[in-house]
């Protein structure tokens, strides 16, 4: 009966952390699979860092809107309401939140870039100082 229960609290254990594991990743995405994304060019591409920041380097193409200023602005990605938009930040932290906000606004289609920059940096992807 003893191991009754303890293969039962094993199978628990295993579904939930499967659930919390496939819930965390909703919307997060590898580098290997948004280095495919960004070459479409339809994704609007959304950097949630700071000006300066994003001055120092940032994905081709991608719109600078801060996360601070994100639910201000908001009405400028109306356009893109709906299509596919790609948000990233420096480690993925703010990210999230802006993709938080973009979710509470109606927009659908959102994915965050799993490690922002730093890890599509560190996997020997370009930026650009435009």
């Amino acid at each position: 009966m003893q191991s009754f229960f303890l293969i039962l609290s094993a199978i628990v254990v295993i579904i939930v952390f499967v659930f919390l594991t496939k819930k965390k990743r909703g919307n997060e995405m590898t580098v290997a699979e948004v280095q495919e994304l960004v070459i479409k060019p339809q994704v609007t591409i959304l950097d949630v860092r700071t000006p300066q920041e994003f001055e120092k380097g940032h994905i081709q193409g991608a719109k600078l809107i801060p996360v601070t200023e994100l639910n201000d602005r908001i009405t400028e990605l109306n356009p893109v309401k709906g299509k596919e938009i790609l948000v990233y930040c420096y480690a993925g932290t703010r990210s999230r939140t802006a993709c938080s906000i973009l979710g509470k606004n109606g927009f659908t289609v959102i994915k965050n870039l799993d490690g922002g920059i730093a890890a599509w940096i560190k996997n020997g992807n370009k930026i650009v100082t435009e």
